[in-house]
């Protein structure tokens, strides 16, 4: 009797450890999904920009600096951004990191992200897009920014246009997943920084 006890309660552990793993598989499956699909559209109205600005021939800094800093330039991004707050406007760079134009704001503060690794990055490397979580220059708080190069016909390095989405966006999706107490969900970029991050806990 002792040793089929224990040989059931052994089957029974396999069985739900099995399960578990196989709900952990669907659970990072439905999370990929979802967030492939995020990506995919905060970046539309970025790829619609940069084919915008391949058609209207930019092919130096100076004229991308001259056409993207326009207050015209400024209602055309704000035409293509929408969305919830989480979501954050298009900037735009010119080549030294000096923004130039917002769809937040029609004049430009002061700021400027040549210092910034994913900046460099796209200025020295093959690279034509960065994803990197920050700290905005505009509000001070943690934000996930998609960043793509912006090249002449030639290849010139012109400037960069940004997007961001603030991780309460990502973190707000996971606290719909049920959650056992003590068990998380966190979402990392390739390089091992950490984007988001949610804790289950106890149901009352």
């Amino acid at each position: 009797i002792t040793i089929g006890t224990a040989v059931t309660v052994g089957e029974f552990r396999e069985r739900a450890l099995s399960n578990a793993e196989r709900e952990l598989e669907n659970t990072v499956r439905l999370l990929a999904r979802h967030f492939d699909q995020q990506l995919d559209d905060l970046e539309v109205p970025l790829d619609d920009l940069l084919a915008r600005i391949r058609l209207a021939g930019m092919a130096s800094p100076g004229d991308f600096k001259r056409q993207m800093s326009t207050p015209e330039m400024h209602l055309l991004l704000k035409a293509k951004v929408s969305g919830p707050s989480e979501i954050a406007g298009i900037n735009v760079y010119d080549a030294g990191g000096t923004l130039i134009s917002s769809s937040v704001v029609p004049v430009v503060p002061a700021v400027n992200i040549a210092d910034r690794a994913y900046f460099k990055a796209l200025i020295s490397g093959p690279e034509q897009e960065q994803i990197e979580l920050v700290r905005s220059r505009f509000t001070g708080d943690m934000k996930t920014l998609i960043v793509r190069r912006v090249t002449g016909p030639d290849g010139e390095f012109l400037g960069v246009l940004s997007r961001a989405i603030a991780p309460k966006k990502f973190e707000s999706f996971f606290s719909s997943v049920a959650l056992g107490e003590g068990a998380a969900i966190s979402m990392f970029h390739r390089d091992g920084t950490m984007l988001a991050r949610q804790i289950g806990r106890a149901h009352v």
